[in-house]
């Protein structure tokens, strides 16, 4: 906070504590307001530039009730919070964990950036959390054990992070909306123990992984995981989530097996040994096909599972090199096609995606394009290099 910000806050916290005291008597009809939610929604103007909010109506006057999109109890208590595309800009104060009595916040499509305050943990009753399309980039890890939390809305913002896993089994989370993140790594297992839980949605994450088993997650009506690294091992065992062809939008599509590969068949052309190329989608239905260049591979005296999980390329020769990719289906997980990312078999008796050597040369490869070239830098006639690739021969 600058020191303006700083200065602004402290007279509008003097101002309100001076109403506080003069406003209300004994002999009034109505409950003494608490200063510690007008002190705590003032610091919340001021963090995020309220001057220029869109609905401010009353905001920072001698009377809390009034304050636009502000609801309270009958003690004068803070209950609900509505400021929803408002343009909020700038973090949220630590002293909103002054609104203990704090029923639902909504603070969606703004601009808050930072995470959720330390002591929001003392919103304990709080039934309603949505910050969904902000800036955030991380959250705490007790965000799920709030005790009364039953509807939470992460979604498009700029979490970078493992989900955490600390999800009591008694929880009152009914939905969780985590979609559109840049959450990494495993589901926790803890969800499928969370037996309120009734709406799910993991989409758009891209690097979630190893999704855990939610058939026996009586509750559990939705689930959404499209755009994400799961696998038809992840999918087969919670095809009850997705009943029929209507709840398949919900998983599809996935992003690609595996990473890219690059291979020098250089010394298996010279000792004959086998190569293997792996593409397991782990699901017991798996159907695959592999491919070299774009074309379907066949079986045949030197080709081996060209249908199914692992390529094996016996007796390399030179021509082998290339593209090598694969498509898996899945009679189970329906409508779903899984690729591996491809792997490139190259032929050379020096690695050309080597560092630079100073004063000789620097191969660089450029994939994704057919044939694949080679573009050479500061080239200087190397000795005994030797580089084979579809279409192009380098010496």
């Amino acid at each position: 906070m600058n020191r303006t910000a700083y200065r602004l806050l402290l007279s509008i916290l003097g101002f309100h504590l001076g109403i506080l005291g003069l406003a209300f008597t004994a002999q009034s009809q109505v409950q003494p307001l608490d200063d510690r939610d007008s002190t705590a929604l003032a610091a919340l103007f001021v963090a995020t530039d309220g001057e220029k909010w869109t609905n401010k109506e009353n905001w920072l006057t001698e009377n809390i009730r009034t304050w636009q999109r502000v609801s309270t109890n009958n003690d004068g208590r803070v209950t609900r919070l509505i400021l929803s595309n408002n343009n909020l800009v700038g973090e949220l104060p630590d002293l909103m964990g002054q609104l203990d009595e704090l029923l639902e916040l909504r603070m969606g499509l703004n601009t808050i950036s930072g995470t959720i305050p330390q002591s929001f943990r003392n919103l304990r009753k709080l039934r309603l959390l949505d910050l969904r399309d902000n800036n955030l980039n991380s959250i705490p890890e007790w965000i799920f054990e709030l005790p009364s939390l039953r509807e939470l809305y992460l979604n498009n913002n700029q979490i970078a992070q493992l989900i955490p896993d600390q999800i009591p089994a008694n929880s009152e989370l009914r939905i969780v909306n985590l979609a559109d993140n840049r959450f990494r790594g495993n589901v926790p297992e803890a969800f499928t123990n969370a037996r309120s839980l009734q709406n799910l949605n993991l989409s758009n994450n891209r690097q979630l992984v190893n999704l855990p088993d939610f058939s026996g997650s009586n509750g559990l009506q939705v689930l959404e995981v499209r755009t994400n690294k799961f696998d038809f091992g992840d999918l087969e065992k919670n095809m009850r989530v997705f009943p029929d062809a209507n709840t398949r939008s919900r998983y599809i599509p996935q992003d690609s097996l595996y990473e890219v590969e690059r291979i020098n068949i250089f010394d298996f052309v010279a000792s004959g040994q086998e190569i293997k190329l792996q593409s397991d989608a782990r699901g017991a239905q798996d159907r695959y096909q592999w491919f070299k260049n774009g074309q379907p591979l066949q079986n045949n005296n030197r080709i081996q599972g060209a249908t199914s999980r692992e390529l094996v390329i016996r007796s390399p020769i030179i021509e082998d090199v290339g593209e090598y990719t694969c498509r898996v289906t899945n009679t189970l997980v329906t409508g779903l096609t899984l690729h591996r990312h491809p792997i490139f078999l190259y032929y050379a008796n020096s690695d050309p995606f080597a560092t630079e050597v100073p004063g000789r040369f620097k191969i660089d490869f450029i994939s994704g394009c057919a044939p694949h070239t080679v573009t050479f830098t500061n080239f200087v006639q190397a000795q005994n290099v030797q580089y084979l690739i579809p279409g192009r021969i380098a010496p």
